[in-house]
């Protein structure tokens, strides 16, 4: 494994803006970093006082001190510093979103098997449709249709009781 350091680097705020519309402008450059590096490279592989105008002819310039390119070091070493707590933050994000999903899905399960009546029960009608679940706890009709099918096919405590017209009523099974 290659062992990297980390270079800091302090700019003013309209150098900054300007890099960053250099690295959006172009295909060239991946990342502020790669911006960074890149420029890094191609000054030091240039004769020394030398650089090059945009059209690639050469001009007269003072060689750049040595602060300069540690500068550069530490702001490419910053840069990948933010990328890496991007990701660990994007990371942690997802595991969030995934954690409230599974509960949503488990508070909507719970919701609809309690709203189910009981197959055979004295208390009703023997069934209910998705969409008459759905408008007594205020959920979205299809996510409670789907739903219903699936503990119908993995649990065996929830059934369809009646089809009519293509309606499924469903109900629990008596856990006598």
């Amino acid at each position: 494994m290659v062992e990297k350091k980390r270079v800091n680097l302090t700019v003013n705020p309209e150098t900054k803006a300007e890099w960053d519309s250099a690295v959006n402008d172009s295909t060239e450059y991946s990342s502020l970093s790669d911006l960074i590096r890149q420029s890094v490279a191609h000054e030091l592989s240039d004769s020394p006082g030398a650089a090059h105008a945009p059209d690639g002819r050469e001009t007269e310039q003072v060689a750049q001190p040595e602060a300069d390119t540690e500068i550069l070091e530490q702001v490419t070493d910053t840069l990948d510093s933010m990328e890496s707590t991007l990701s660990n933050l994007d990371n942690r994000l997802s595991n969030v979103e995934q954690e409230v999903t599974a509960t949503a899905q488990a508070d909507l399960r719970n919701k609809v098997f309690d709203s189910l009546p009981k197959h055979d029960s004295d208390d009703g009608p023997d069934g209910k449709s998705a969409e008459e679940i759905a408008e007594e706890i205020g959920a979205d009709r299809d996510k409670v249709s789907n739903l219903l099918i699936k503990l119908e096919n993995q649990t065996g405590v929830v059934r369809e009781v009646m089809n009519v017209e293509g309606q499924q009523f469903f109900a629990r099974e008596d856990d006598q």
